[in-house]
């Protein structure tokens, strides 16, 4: 179930991302309330907020760094969705139903183009292609090997990847926001320290 299994990982780390941002983003929030308000150690929340700040730009930098090993980690995992294609497309029918959703959702053909489902046992039965790999205006049904090529409809592989492109603009900018408030925050607590340390 190498099929199901991405697109269910893919769904948990997207709705985890979101989930771990909000909780972080809570916490620092109350952590914060409790360091400034209660407690009132502006040099402590500056070393904190400091950490914080330096472990995210580490991490930004990790990513960055190892973008190729994540892209090779990629191609591995799309040769192994197109096996599953090729094996379980048209025979299982948890697969063969969740590609179609995907598919009908995504407006994509495959991981790649409609040759992914060569081979397939639903390719082997009919000598046909899914629906989906046929341009929705050209009524010829079912969906034969000519019409698939000739309608050219993208892969799921790379529309996913621009969803996760577009996503990354805002989860970059979000980023940025964060990191701009950790900096004013470290500026602020600095500026306590000072006034503190001038009164005493």
């Amino acid at each position: 179930m190498c099929c199901t299994g991405f697109l269910k990982t893919m769904m948990f780390i997207f709705n985890g991302g979101i989930f771990l941002a909000g909780a972080v983003i809570l916490g620092v929030g109350i952590w914060t309330f409790v360091l400034l308000i209660i407690i009132f150690l502006p040099f402590q929340f500056f070393i904190i907020v400091l950490i914080i700040f330096l472990a995210e730009v580490a991490g930004a930098i990790v990513l960055f760094v190892f973008k190729d090993v994540a892209s090779d980690l990629l191609g591995d995992l799309e040769d192994s969705v197109r096996k599953n294609i090729k094996d379980n497309y048209g025979k299982e029918e948890s697969v063969s139903s969740l590609w179609n959703a995907t598919m009908d959702g995504f407006k994509c053909c495959g991981i790649k183009n409609y040759t992914d489902f060569t081979g397939s046992p639903f390719n082997n039965k009919s000598n046909t292609y899914p629906q989906a790999c046929c341009n929705p205006t050209i009524t010829i049904f079912p969906c034969n090997a000519t019409e698939a090529e000739n309608s050219m409809i993208d892969g799921c592989f790379s529309k996913l990847l621009v969803a996760i492109e577009e996503n990354a603009v805002i989860i970059a900018g979000v980023a940025l926001g964060i990191a701009a408030i950790e900096i004013a925050a470290m500026v602020v607590s600095m500026v306590l320290y000072k006034d503190i340390g001038t009164k005493a």
